[in-house]
């Protein structure tokens, strides 16, 4: 039997990367280090003012779900969905992917490729491509 696993969704379809700093900067350093998913130094950086802290901080949520004493989930993978054009969040994450020691808990895919996967009810990817896929 495979054990329960926890997979965050970021859907990233209007990303604007402001310079963020995270509000519990104690707790969050103590997540981080707890997942040991993060490469030497990079805690340190991330949780000073940075465009990085919104996906660092939405990736620390699934681990805080893990770490969790209540849950008995064993793994998570922090997903980022966007449009294939949106060049912001392709920076965004090939610099985010930096900081990592373990890339297994974070991936990306692109919208389009997720609507290609036939996962998703048909109203559901007409209804993304009309809005967000429209105008390209």
């Amino acid at each position: 039997m495979t054990p329960p696993t926890k997979e965050e969704l970021e859907a990233a379809f209007c990303w604007e990367a402001d310079d963020e700093i995270p509000r519990r900067p104690t707790m969050t350093a103590k997540v981080a280090k707890r997942s040991r998913a993060f490469a030497p130094g990079a805690i340190e950086t991330l949780k000073g003012r940075n465009d990085l802290c919104v996906l660092w901080l939405e990736h620390l949520l699934m681990f805080s779900m893990l770490q969790h004493p209540s849950d008995n989930c064993t793994w998570g993978r922090y997903l980022v969905v966007h449009p294939a054009g949106n060049s912001d969040v392709v920076d965004l994450r090939s610099r985010y992917r930096t900081m990592l020691a373990d890339e297994t808990t974070f991936t990306s895919m692109t919208l389009e490729q997720l609507l290609g996967t036939g996962t998703l009810p048909r109203p559901t990817i007409s209804a993304l491509r009309t809005r967000y896929l429209a105008s390209s």
